[in-house]
């Protein structure tokens, strides 16, 4: 009698593990799709929807110019006078690969100005303002650093850069 207490008593903590497990689940789908509520599934991107992303970063940027942080930022990095806010691999004029080796960044800058920064290895690449030619990234790239920008990543990044240091 014992032992189907104890079998029964075990078949109540699996269901109720598994239900905390399914709670979990539903709990993370929820804010994956909430956070990602500005991404776009495709890397196909219709110029109407280009334009968009650029004017949202564009104004992120003309927004997050006028705060104390940003102040703050350039007070802390005064010589250098720029910092990075987003990484990647290579994401302009249909370089839309990332193998090792390959790197960009983009830079924002104490003017204001947001410039695409790219290598390979040690070596330096192109580099490009993207107020001027923010059309030569790449869907993908673009969707990206929307996404960074829009789902608050930009911030994480900052913040690590900050704490490691200044790239002279």
């Amino acid at each position: 009698m014992n032992s189907g207490l104890e079998k029964l008593s075990n078949t109540l903590k699996e269901l109720k593990e598994a239900k905390r497990r399914d709670e979990k689940r539903e709990k993370l789908a929820a804010k994956i799709a909430e956070g990602s509520k500005h991404i776009v599934p495709a890397f196909n991107l219709t110029n109407e929807k280009r334009r968009l992303f650029s004017k949202e970063i564009f104004d992120w940027r003309d927004e997050f110019m006028q705060t104390k942080e940003f102040r703050g930022i350039f007070y802390i990095r005064e010589l250098l006078g720029q910092i990075d806010i987003f990484h990647g691999g290579y994401g302009h004029d249909g370089k839309d690969f990332d193998e090792f080796g390959q790197h960009s960044r983009i830079i924002l800058r104490k003017n204001g100005i947001l410039k695409y920064s790219s290598g390979y290895k040690w070596m330096p690449g192109d580099s490009f303002e993207l107020d001027k030619k923010i059309s030569r990234l790449t869907d993908k790239y673009l969707t990206d650093f929307h996404s960074h920008i829009m789902g608050g990543a930009v911030y994480d990044t900052i913040k690590r850069e900050l704490e490691s240091g200044p790239k002279i």
